[in-house]
């Protein structure tokens, strides 16, 4: 559906070269011109499910994604608001071999990520040792990065929290 006020796509199936983004997208707006300040005035309604998504497909539209490396499993989310504040809820994403992360994440500060806070609630988070050696260095952008020992000690970290937040500087 394509109306002056919305876009509405249900049934979505969108492929590029990475990622492969299924389920409903509504974008609601005043007029078309809002499009030229797409962040900052449109609002997004998103329903994903069983999609991935890969950080190069999203720095398509962000420079400073470039940065950042990902493959993400989207086993489900539902997020709403516009790109510079979106609320995701029931967020359910895999990564690596063992990687999964569960909740509801608030996202204020996009498209520049290097502004960009991430708070989560309602968080579970479980990995391995090896999955956050090969995560953690591409999400930071140091290839550098090492775990310390003792997380490998851990097996299978498991963090549990109400609620988590950073703080960009």
């Amino acid at each position: 559906l394509v109306s002056n006020k919305k876009i509405e796509l249900n049934k979505l199936l969108l492929i590029t070269n990475r990622s492969t983004i299924k389920d409903y997208v509504k974008l609601e707006l005043n007029s078309f011109d809002d499009f030229s300040d797409f962040n900052n005035r449109v609002d997004v309604s998103l329903r994903i499910k069983n999609s991935v998504l890969h950080s190069e497909d999203i720095a398509f539209f962000s420079s400073t994604m470039h940065r950042v490396k990902f493959d993400l499993k989207i086993k489900q989310a539902i997020a709403k608001g516009k790109v510079n504040h979106i609320d995701a809820k029931n967020v359910h994403i895999e990564t690596e071999k063992s990687t999964q992360l569960k909740g509801n994440i608030r996202i204020l500060g996009l498209p520049d990520i290097d502004q960009t806070d991430f708070k989560l609630t309602n968080l579970k988070i479980q990995s391995t040792f090896e999955d956050l050696q090969s995560i953690l260095p591409n999400l930071s952008n140091n290839k550098n990065f090492k775990l310390p020992q003792l997380v490998n000690s851990l097996n299978r970290p498991v963090i549990k929290d109400s609620q988590f937040s950073n703080t960009s500087s």
